[in-house]
This record gives structure tokens, sequence and C-alpha cells, in this order.
């Protein structure tokens, strides 16, 4: 355990005289750094040359499963698309609408019946106007259940999509909520399932409309959003972007969404490393200190460190928590102060290194799994980036000054495309042949992992290759619970075909479709980008599995999950602990 008196050493080197340090060891049940044994020879290269002498671990950090609920007040602003595409037919025969109307009922009878929460609801659905549905509910409690689920089954879809509009209302309305109470915590949870088709199309301009003094929660249903804009839109500190892959889904990500707003134990966390480096999967880059968002009950967190010094690295978690129960110690520090955590076995870490067998293979692969999802999405914003109004430019300007024309703009990008869907290839075969192997078929991180693969190389350079890439890398990164799973048939990839580009930025693109089919025809658009067949079809024989669970999910988190979505078969296969690695 850290003392005080570590904890002033550490205060008076970092040179924070102005700051109130307290050890918040009664939130946080245990935390470690665990790096690879030399002895175990490792079954992939993560360094280069020029990175030889680091050595690759872990750090974990769990928090106490009896973290209670959020007593503070929470101001919920519902933000919903009821444009005319939402009257569309899902898969189980109902439509979008009805999917929300099930799940906001049921969040709604969550709140009225959590007595221990304080919770205010908005709730406007738009299309080309603005209409209130759930207005002037202080306390969700206090109010006839009844009647706002009857509220919410009267939204209608109609109209185009106008999301300057929607935002520029809820601005407006969480401006004048903020100035009456500003000692709330408000969030602003925005749902659409299309492009725009009405109002400004501007990023910049629309990001100017999103609202501050708030958390802001983007979330893009099915693969007709524009989730360039939902993800530009959730760029700033502690907002966030979730992609809905199935309509019959959307429970399970309110579920979680509204999990981390009800039950934080640490918020704005900041792990800082000292003689080591933390990997920052959004940058796929080493930093010595990256930010990780909040740390919520029951969470079991896994970070990748490297460090050439291994007994003299450790980490410092720095956060703001304001629990005040007379199970944990009382600790606000909600405004200015700073929580620090060392590693609980920093007194003793030559010991812990010295005496654990530390296996890390698992987590190289995991390593080298999110430097590649960075690199597939990469490619994939260069490919929904072509702009065709300045190419036939710079092909005409081109042909007699030696500049780059269209043609070999777009055979550089499909070079990149060619080689990162080589290279997802063979790692994902090497993943396959060390879980045969080391007889871990069944590891439920390792499969996770070659499902992160094997989306991104059937999406890599598709319409949709950002939109899926994006969101497994998220969901790995960021260890959420929910992962997308869902990919589409040939026949409804060559429906799509049909019709115009969702983000209107470039002709049609002919892809090949996400089933494990390879004799798919091309078709010659003109200065299409093709996707070519890989001769090695292994990953194309690869059954995934299909899980919108991870690994790393709680069973608090499921459990709402399950009340939001009405499913209550759902579950997990299997969950980590900290002693487990295989």
């Amino acid at each position: 355990m850290t003392s005080i008196n570590q904890v002033n050493e550490i205060k008076e080197n970092m040179n924070l005289p102005n700051i109130s340090i307290c050890v918040c060891l009664p939130v946080i049940d245990f935390t470690t750094i665990r790096f690879h044994n030399d002895k175990i020879p490792t079954p992939i290269k993560i360094f280069n040359e020029n990175e030889a002498d680091y050595k690759f671990g872990i750090i974990e950090i769990k928090i106490h499963t009896e973290i209670p609920i959020t007593s503070k007040h929470i101001h919920l602003f519902f933000n919903i698309d009821a444009s005319g595409s939402m009257s569309d037919i899902c898969s189980n025969g109902r439509s979008k609408m009805a999917h929300i109307h099930h799940t906001l009922e049921n969040m709604l009878r969550i709140f009225h019946e959590k007595k221990e929460c304080n919770i205010s609801i908005h709730l406007q659905a738009f299309d080309n106007s603005i209409k209130t549905i759930i207005s002037n509910v202080p306390d969700i409690r206090e109010s006839d259940i009844e009647f706002l689920t009857h509220l919410v089954r009267k939204i209608r879809p109609g109209g185009s999509t106008n999301i300057e509009l929607a935002l520029q209302k809820a601005k407006e309305n969480l401006m004048d909520y903020y100035t009456i109470n500003p000692e709330h915590e408000i969030v602003h949870i925005f749902l659409t399932d299309g492009d725009i088709t009405d109002g400004s199309r501007n990023y910049e301009t629309l990001l100017e409309l999103v609202p501050k003094n708030c958390s802001n929660i983007f979330i893009g249903y099915g693969t007709n959003h524009d989730s360039k804009l939902l993800s530009h839109l959730s760029s700033k500190k502690g907002d966030d972007y979730r992609f809905i892959d199935a309509f019959e889904k959307a429970g399970l990500v309110y579920g979680e969404v509204i999990h981390g707003i009800l039950y934080k134990a640490i918020e704005d966390v900041t792990l800082t490393a000292h003689n080591g480096e933390l990997y920052d999967y959004q940058t796929n880059t080493w930093k010595n200190s990256i930010e990780i968002g909040n740390l919520l009950s029951e969470q079991m967190k896994i970070y990748h460190i490297r460090s050439k010094e291994i007994y003299n690295c450790y980490v410092n978690v720095y956060g703001k928590t304001i629990l005040k129960t007379s199970q944990f110690q009382n600790v606000d520090i909600y405004e200015t102060q700073a929580c620090i955590i060392p590693n609980r076995n920093l007194p003793s870490i030559d010991n812990m290194n010295k005496n654990i067998t530390n296996d890390l293979s698992i987590y190289m692969f995991r390593q080298l799994t999110q430097e590649l999802l960075y690199k597939a999405r990469k490619i994939s914003e260069k490919f929904n980036n072509i702009n065709p109004s300045i190419l036939p430019l710079k092909s005409n300007d081109s042909k007699n000054n030696g500049e780059l024309n269209i043609e070999n703009i777009i055979e550089a990008i499909n070079e990149e495309k060619r080689n990162i869907k080589k290279e997802l290839n063979e790692f994902h075969k090497n993943m396959i042949h060390f879980m045969k192997e080391k007889e871990l078929e069944n590891n439920p991180i390792l499969k996770m992992l070659c499902d992160d693969i094997y989306i991104a190389y059937k999406t890599t350079g598709t319409l949709f290759g950002t939109m899926y890439t994006c969101a497994r890398q998220t969901s790995n990164g960021r260890q959420q619970t929910y992962m997308c799973s869902t990919l589409y048939t040939d026949q409804e990839y060559n429906d799509l075909y049909q019709s115009p580009c969702n983000n209107s930025v470039f002709p049609i693109i002919r892809r090949m479709g996400l089933q494990r089919q390879t004799n798919l025809p091309m078709v010659n658009f003109s200065n299409e980008l093709t996707m070519d067949v890989p001769e090695d079809d292994d990953i194309d024989n690869y059954m995934p599995s299909k899980d919108f669970l991870s690994p790393f999910s709680s069973d608090g988190v499921v459990t709402l999950m399950r009340e939001v979505s009405g499913i209550p078969s759902i579950g997990r296969i299997h969950t980590l602990t900290n002693e487990e690695e295989y």
C-alpha cells in the first residue's frame, strides 16, 4: 500500500505544491504494472530495431465493485432524429422508430425506479423542424411514468434531416439550463440515422453549435449516417461518438452509455508514466501521459506501457472523484484538486517483476492489432476524402508539368490499401496459428482481436471502412462493452451501389462485399477505386465470432444493458480476472 509519505514525496518531485493530493485507495481496488518475462519467447515483434531496448508491459487498474450510483443531479437532454428514414423497416420487421420508442421507454422506467438518483429529462425530436416531446421534468422520480412513455410513443418520423437546427436548439436550451443550474451534470445525447438533407453541411459551422458546459454523446445508427461528421462533432474532451450497426441493438449501446453516466468512480483520468511510455491508440504513438476518460464501478482497465528501466518505472493515476459515502473515504476534489494513486506495488516492484512469471503474449497481439486498426482507418479516410471537384483539374494540369495526376493519386491509395490488406491477412494468420499452437481458440481477447482484424480487412477502402474500423478501434482502445459486429451481405452492398454515395464526395465506388466470396465481378466506373481480391484467402475463410460484448465488460454494465434493451438473454461467455493471462 502507498503511504502518505510516499505521496508527499511524489508531490514534491512533480513540483505540485498548490494541488491537494489524496490517496483514493478505497475507490481503486488495486493497480499493478507487469512486464513481459524475457525468458518467454515473444510470438511477434512489436518494437523495431531502434526500440530494441524497450520492454513491453501492461498496467491494470481495478475499480471497487461497490461504488454507489451517483447522487449528483443529472440533466439528460435527448436529441432524437425523427426524419422520414426512421420509418424504414429493420430485419426483424419493426421500424427504426419502433426500436427507439422501446429503448427510450425502458430508459425512462429505469430512471423512474432508481430512487437514489436525481435525474431531470428533456426530449426533443427533429427533422426539418423541432418538436419538444418532454420538458419541465425536474425529477423523473416524481413524474407520471405512464404519461411520459405515452409522449415518447407519439414521436412520428417524417421530413428531412436538419442537424444544424437540432444542434442550435439544443445549444440554446442547455445554455439556459446551465445558467440556472451550474452545479448540475448535463449530458446531451444526440441520435441520427442518416446524412444531412437540410440546413448547413459545413463541419466547422456545426461544430460551433455543439453545446458547451456539458457532455455530448453522438450516436449514429446504421451505415447511412455521416460517421465522419459525428466523429468531428465529438472531438471535444469528454465527448463521445458511438456507432450502432443494427437497430435491434440500440438498447445495448444506450445501456452502456447510461451506466457510464450513473456509476462514475473517478472522472477525467490521466495516466502519467515515469521512466516509461504509454500507448495512445488514438494517435498510434507512445507518450509519457495519456487521457483515458472516466473510470467506472467494477471496471478492470488494461493499458500498454514500455520502459527501458522496468525496475524504476511507475505510473501515477490522476483524476477527480465526488464520492461521499460511509463505505468509501470521503473525498471531494471535483473542482480543482488532483487525486494521485501510485502503483500499489511500487515499493516492491523489483520483487514483483522477479518473482512473477509474466507472459504478456496476448497483449502483444492486442498492441499490434491496435496499430493495424489505426493504419487501416487512416487509409479508409483517404478513400472517403477524395474530392471529384479537384481531381479532374489536377489531372488536366499535371499531364505536362509532371505533377501527380488523378490516375497516380488513385493508384497510390490503392497501393496503400493492398499493402495494409496483405499486412492484416498475414497478422491474422499468425494470430490464428498462435491460438491453435497454444490451444487458445476460445480465449476471449484473442477472439476479439481476430474479429477486429477481420472487420478491418473486409471494410478497408470501402464506403464503410472508416465507420467500422473506427468503431472497432475505439471499443478496443477504450475497452468498451459493446462492439459492432454486424457486416452486411453482398446483395445489400450491391443495392447500395445503385444509389449515389451518401456523403456526395466521390462517384460510386465498386467495392468487394463482406461475405467470404472471392469471385465478385468488378464494375468499371470512371475514375473508380477498385478493390483487388487477395490471392491468399485464408482470412476470407475465417468465421467471425460476431460477439457484441467485449471481454472487458463487467456484470454491472451488462445488467443495465439488459434492462434498457429488454433482452434478458444477453450475457458474457467469459470475462477477465486480474490473475488470468490465457
